[in-house]
């Protein structure tokens, strides 16, 4: 497929990078509250679900959804696919730890081009049916944010998301999980996520989870500067807590399904989580602890 003759017109994505259970989702629903931005949760997981006829945000399942049914029909329609597992076959060569170094080695591979391919059109797909130019995208994988980076109709925008892996793990220990697996991803996620954000040259921040539920306004310019589009009302919205809107999210945190959701600061793994679960962290994780400063300083908390 010929990616670069395909969908002339422009289209920003602002992505989200990092690692899971880092508040990308509660962010991404932040940001479709603006009248230009769409918000679309974890996009990367997006065909799996609708396949699988699962609820959209709306209560309505995806297949008889009709912002999805039009989206899928028109992403058909103009990329000619008629074999959806096709394109989870891609994502699975392209999204994974070898696609990622292929990606950056800038090698030429039919695969590559392929998903480019494909994923532009899904979102070209998306902001035609939406009407807005605007996408979030909060799949958080760093070899879908080089991609997005090689789409020529496509200005990319990169958010790198992250949160106090203590913080992580204490959300992934209330669903039975051990505790080691948490600060491993966390370092992993975050490792990969760094040597993406440093590759790609410009229109990029890195934030904290913890900076943005505390200082939302703050964070939010800062984002806007980046994106190039100025958030103030949606800023004006959480300072009054007016209601915060959730728009026909098919994947992402299980706060997609409320019918709407308030900004506060999560700090319960500072009475719950046991110093013991804490060690792996401390352990394991602490070069970009210190980096983004979980260790050596006090996280503020209000």
């Amino acid at each position: 497929m010929d990616y670069k003759t395909s969908n002339s017109q422009k289209i920003k994505v602002i992505y989200i990078l990092g690692s899971g259970r880092s508040g990308s989702t509660l962010i991404d629903i932040v940001l479709g509250n603006h009248p230009e931005i769409e918000s679309k949760g974890e996009l990367y997981d997006i065909i799996k679900k609708y396949e699988n006829n699962e609820l959209c945000s709306c209560d309505t399942p995806s297949q008889i959804c009709p912002f999805w049914i039009d989206v899928i029909n028109r992403w058909k329609e103009q990329t000619k696919i008629d074999d959806l597992a096709f394109y989870e076959n891609l994502q699975k060569k392209v999204e994974s730890l070898k696609g990622l170094s292929l990606l950056l080695k800038n090698k030429n591979n039919s695969n590559i081009n392929d998903y480019i391919f494909y994923t532009q059109a899904l979102y070209h797909s998306i902001s035609t049916v939406s009407g807005k130019n605007i996408i979030v995208d909060s799949s958080k994988k760093p070899s879908r944010a080089l991609a997005i980076s090689m789409m020529p109709n496509v200005d990319l925008c990169l958010i790198h998301l992250v949160r106090d892996g203590r913080g992580v793990t204490y959300s992934g220990m209330k669903e039975g999980k051990k505790s080691l697996r948490f600060p491993l991803g966390w370092m992993y996620n975050n490792l990969l996520s760094e040597i993406v954000f440093y590759t790609i040259g410009s229109n990029k921040a890195q934030i904290r989870y913890e900076d943005f539920v505390n200082y939302p306004v703050k964070t939010l310019k800062l984002i806007g500067e980046v994106a190039g589009i100025n958030l103030s009302q949606v800023s004006e919205k959480l300072v009054n807590k007016k209601e915060i809107k959730i728009n026909h999210l098919l994947a992402g945190n299980r706060i997609r399904n409320y019918k709407t959701i308030k900004l506060q600061p999560d700090y319960k793994w500072k009475e719950k989580l046991s110093y013991k679960n804490q060690l792996p962290f401390l352990i394991f994780a602490w070069p970009l602890g210190i980096k983004y400063g979980y260790i050596g300083r006090k996280t503020t908390k209000k």
